[in-house]
């Protein structure tokens, strides 16, 4: 689990049935597939991978509020993101007993070319922002200040309050230390 809770891996069962596509995506796992029955044609995409993504891109999946929030992240990283298909790509067909690998951020598709099962186990490995995050947040827990509630402030007395918050973090982080954060 990461420090907020959320945890950072989980394992799916995938059944599905012959003719079932699941049409490209990437997720922000890294992935290990398991074939247990049926076969699966993947189609992989590596040289248009998306480097260290913040969330999965999944525009098979028909809601709004899903693949609006994924277009502002993916934004974050590079303005001109966007959806595609892909021509060029290498295929895979896993049997009963195969494994595969598959990186977060690699765009894939997946055709069942028979009834299938399989096992996808993810792991979703803390990133440095997460620690260094999570290592200033503990550090600002230590001063009361930053613990107090925003409720019942003036904009102006909130933006006095903040600034000098931010005054004395700017302080504390130029304090840290490799030795505070590991």
């Amino acid at each position: 689990r990461y420090s907020n809770g959320e945890l950072r891996g989980e394992v799916e069962v995938f059944l599905s049935r012959k003719g079932h596509v699941t049409d490209w995506h990437f997720d922000y796992m890294q992935n290990f597939t398991i074939q247990l029955k049926g076969t699966k044609r993947w189609r992989l995409s590596s040289k248009n991978s998306i480097p260290n993504p913040i969330r999965g891109c999944t525009p098979h999946y028909s809601g709004v509020d899903t693949i609006e929030q994924q277009m502002k992240v993916h934004r974050l990283a590079n303005p001109n993101f966007h959806y595609k298909s892909f021509k060029i790509h290498e295929v895979v067909t896993l049997t009963p007993g195969s494994f595969m690998y598959f990186p977060a951020g690699l765009w894939h598709k997946v055709e069942c070319t028979e009834d299938s099962v399989s096992i996808n186990i993810s792991m979703m490995p803390s990133t440095w922002s997460d620690l260094v995050g999570d290592g200033i947040k503990h550090m600002m827990w230590r001063d009361k200040s930053w613990r107090e509630g925003i409720a019942n402030l003036s904009y102006t007395k909130a933006r006095s309050k903040l600034h000098g918050l931010l005054y004395n973090l700017k302080q504390v982080v130029r304090r840290m230390t490799v030795h505070d954060l590991l």
